[in-house]
């Protein structure tokens, strides 16, 4: 209000610690008793300047609404609110109560603010498909849903013969249409961070989380026993590793916490070179150098899942056997 001056008006629900809900509700109680339906009482104060009203609203026997507003009128409204309710026999029935012109209000514009939360976070549900713990990461996900229902909505409105039947995902599509899927190199990023050794590389590694930001599991029952508090880390056989071969020509799986950054890519942080058997770079300083679409950088689309075997090497000589050892003393 002091930056823009633009009044707002929240229901508190769960954000409680600077709001006075027990001493509202207390008085509401003491005046009212047991019929508090239809009734409602306030406090006033003024913060930094800015005079704030707090409401606690009865619209029926037991449901009660908290209101935090900058303005509005607590004097009651023409309109009278039908409040629904089942008898001792099951049957359904109704009655007017009052309500402040300030819940009245309110209540007009929730069904629409209903409508635009349901179609961002259950419809479009960008928070579910980019899962993260940064609260700031979080909050921009959150704006960029809510400018892309404001969109759909204005696209609507004003254009209605041509988007009327247009549903929120497929406007989405038609946004991102002209949208380049990333199938190069990110040379500008990463480029600079190839170096001589792998220490140079380490940055571009990141912990692997679960699709709920997790970096750890939950903490099992027989964890929990033993005294343990955390889980055990997320981990994931690193893709590079099976590019080699062991003796017996057969894959290795390398166990890692970390990925790439950019393209999500299991990585051992450890360095794995070996310049007895040939392999002369480490999983990190192969994967940022390399141009080749399997093991190198190229998007984050990609599974992670089976290693090509063409592209797969042997460095290691393979084992004899003693059957082929048999065949050469013959």
């Amino acid at each position: 209000m002091t930056k823009f001056r633009v009044h707002s008006t929240w229901i508190i629900k769960q954000n409680q610690q600077w709001f006075p809900m027990k001493p509202l509700y207390a008085v509401l109680k003491a005046r009212f008793k047991d019929r508090p339906a239809g009734h409602w009482v306030t406090f006033t104060t003024e913060i930094s300047g800015i005079k704030l009203i707090a409401i606690a609203y009865a619209w029926s026997q037991r449901g009660v609404s908290y209101i935090l507003s900058t303005c509005g009128s607590t004097e009651p409204s023409e309109k009278f609110y039908m409040s629904y309710f089942e008898d001792d026999y099951g049957n359904v029935g109704s009655k007017e109560v009052s309500r402040p012109k300030l819940a009245h209000l309110i209540y007009d514009y929730l069904p629409l603010i209903d409508e635009h939360n349901k179609q961002r976070q259950k419809i479009l549900g960008l928070e579910r498909r980019w899962p993260t713990r940064n609260c700031w990461f979080r909050l921009l996900t959150t704006l960029i849903g809510m400018s892309l229902v404001d969109m759909h909505r204005l696209y609507r409105n004003v254009q209605n013969a041509k988007y009327s039947d247009v549903d929120i995902l497929e406007f989405s599509d038609f946004v991102c249409k002209k949208l380049l899927k990333r199938n190069i190199r990110q040379t500008a990023r990463l480029g600079a961070m190839v170096g001589e050794n792998t220490n140079g590389n380490e940055g571009i590694l990141e912990r692997i989380t679960d699709k709920d930001g997790n970096e750890r599991f939950k903490v099992t029952n027989n964890q929990a026993k033993r005294g343990r508090n955390v889980g055990k880390s997320i981990h994931l056989n690193c893709f590079v590793c099976r590019k080699y071969l062991n003796a017996d020509g057969d894959t290795e799986y390398k166990q890692t916490t970390f990925r790439c950054y950019e393209c999500k890519m299991p990585l051992c942080k450890k360095d794995r070179s070996d310049q007895t058997i040939g392999r002369l770079k480490s999983c990190i300083d192969e994967h940022v150098e390399s141009n080749c679409p399997v093991v190198g950088c190229f998007g984050d689309d990609r599974q992670y899942n089976v290693f090509p075997k063409e592209k797969q090497v042997q460095l290691i000589s393979r084992r004899r056997t003693r059957n082929n050892r048999v065949r050469e003393a013959v």
